[in-house]
């Protein structure tokens, strides 16, 4: 048989032009990547309001890994102005958290101080 009378299905997996990998353009220019753009450092305060949440006030902390966590969120998606915003609120909930902590925690002192002095029976 010669190699055009040659059965089709004889030679299975034979390079065929729809199965070959395509070959590189020798004369082409190297693709241009764009260049990323520098994301501006806007802090997070998400270390504070996790330690905030944990050790001083629950709910202003909650508030707090909230507005701490769109910040991240913000800036992924091109929102600067949002990110920055965020930012402002996270760091507001977080002094807020400090500040209602050391109430709560002083005033919980003076409570347990006073009920020690008194000689109460539930023995605080």
């Amino acid at each position: 048989m010669s190699q055009q009378q040659q059965d089709p299905y004889e030679d299975w997996g034979s390079a065929t032009p729809w199965n070959q990998a395509p070959q590189p353009d020798r004369t082409a220019q190297p693709a241009r990547t764009a260049q990323p753009q520098s994301r501006p450092a806007i802090q997070t305060y998400m270390i504070p309001a996790v330690l905030v949440t944990l050790l001083c006030f629950l709910p202003t902390g909650i508030a707090a890994l909230v507005f701490a966590s769109q910040v991240t969120a913000k800036l992924n998606s091109g929102d600067v102005a949002g990110a920055e915003k965020a930012s402002s609120s996270a760091r507001t909930w977080v002094i807020v958290s400090v500040v209602a902590g050391v109430v709560v925690w002083g005033l919980y002192a003076v409570l347990v101080a006073a009920a020690s002095s008194s000689g109460s029976a539930y023995g605080y």
